[in-house]
């Protein structure tokens, strides 16, 4: 079942890209990214925001958990120029 929420996020992600206007490959939309940009540790409708991190060179990162109904999904972002990237994901029941 885990296998299925990573693969449709990383469809979700590519099918994004594929939209007019949508974001470039790797980039966050929707609630992720409203979530990430709200900058306070804390939930956003399905997505919680569980910490944020300051790595080598002031980039900005954050974990973040998103709640689904096959199970929820770990990740970290980090910002760049253009918006926030996402660095790594994982499927938790």
């Amino acid at each position: 079942m885990g296998v299925a929420v990573a693969a449709s996020l990383a469809i979700g992600v590519f099918l994004g890209t594929l939209v007019p206007g949508g974001p470039a490959p790797g980039m966050l939309a929707g609630p992720v990214r409203a979530a990430l940009d709200g900058g306070a540790t804390g939930a956003l409708g399905a997505v919680r925001v569980t910490g944020t991190h300051v790595v080598e060179g002031g980039m900005v990162c954050r974990s973040f958990a998103a709640q689904e109904a096959q199970g929820s999904m770990l990740g970290l972002a980090c910002r760049a120029a253009d918006g926030w990237r996402l660095r790594v994901a994982v499927a938790h029941n």
